[in-house]
């Protein structure tokens, strides 16, 4: 996804429209505004949960999630003085949306949490912030580290050149020595009474999730599941996804050939399906295995 100021005109739409493959969300510009677009490539999977633009191009916001994360997109642009107000007004709107990192105030649920930026993009001798908290993510391995990790993991630069909004608050009780050794042991007791690597199996978890149009085979799951560590065999890892994930996994199977993993909300769209009473499928099968074992002796 990508945000862009587009010194709308109908001319520029038309240029935009021809060059980007893929949909384009307008807002328009005026002699006041430079006008924006909201880029999102083709095949790229989305659902538009908040819209909100101004006829005269000077905002637009959108909440988009993909892949299982949510994102907020906005550009505001104000260049009078008497529209600096309403400038402000969004921005705190969007304050806590912004933010990286996100906890519960159990005491002052209602209180405002006060915001931090932060402007200082490298220490000589230290790692960037944004690596600092990917550490940080790592050694907790928990479920909050995983949102995190998200939220911050698609930044080319230091944070976003380093203007990183976050809660002063929730940042210092994720960073904190304590609350990182107690997520610690948590995920490790879970992952001792699981029997599995969480830190594999999670991931494994979250790339299936990101591409759920794709079709997935056992073995290249258990493959990508032990390049990171593995406590299961094939048969049981394919077992434990399809619990994960539930009704949603259809596991199809075939002699002599590897499970397939498809999302049975995309089966119709990457699936040739046909009625199961056809007399001819039990055939088709048949003659693709054996095509499969004749091309393997070959090899």
């Amino acid at each position: 996804m990508f945000l862009q100021e587009t010194h709308d005109t109908v001319e520029v739409e038309s240029m935009w429209k021809h060059e980007w493959v893929g949909e384009i969300i307008f807002s328009r510009g005026t002699s006041i505004s430079k006008g924006e677009a909201i880029l999102l490539p083709l095949n790229f999977e989305y659902k538009i949960e908040t819209l909100i633009k101004r006829s005269d191009g000077t905002y637009i916001i959108a909440k988009i999630e993909c892949y299982r994360s949510k994102h907020v997109l906005t550009n505001v642009y104000t260049p009078t003085q008497d529209e600096e107000n309403e400038q402000i007004r969004v921005i705190d709107t969007l304050q806590d949306k912004l933010a990286n990192f996100e906890g519960p105030d159990s005491r002052h649920r209602e209180r405002w949490k006060r915001a931090i930026i932060r402007r200082t993009a490298e220490q000589e001798g230290k790692h960037d912030f944004k690596q600092a908290i990917l550490d940080v993510c790592n050694h907790r391995n928990d479920a909050q580290a995983r949102d995190v990790r998200i939220r911050i993991q698609g930044a080319i630069s230091d944070m976003q050149a380093a203007d990183a909004i976050y809660h002063k608050e929730c940042y210092t009780l994720f960073i904190a020595s304590r609350t990182i050794s107690a997520a610690v042991n948590k995920s490790s007791c879970s992952s001792n009474k699981s029997g599995v690597s969480d830190t594999a199996f999670q991931m494994v978890v979250d790339v299936i999730g990101w591409k759920p149009s794709h079709i997935w085979n056992s073995v290249d799951v258990y493959n990508l599941y032990s390049h990171k560590g593995s406590c299961l065999l094939r048969r049981p890892l394919t077992t434990k996804l399809t619990q994960r994930f539930g009704n949603d996994l259809l596991v199809l199977s075939g002699s002599v050939v590897a499970n397939l993993l498809v999302f049975r909300s995309k089966a119709s769209s990457v699936l040739r399906l046909v009625d199961d009473d056809e007399d001819y499928v039990s055939a088709s099968v048949e003659i693709v295995a054996r095509q499969i074992i004749r091309e393997c002796r070959e090899l």
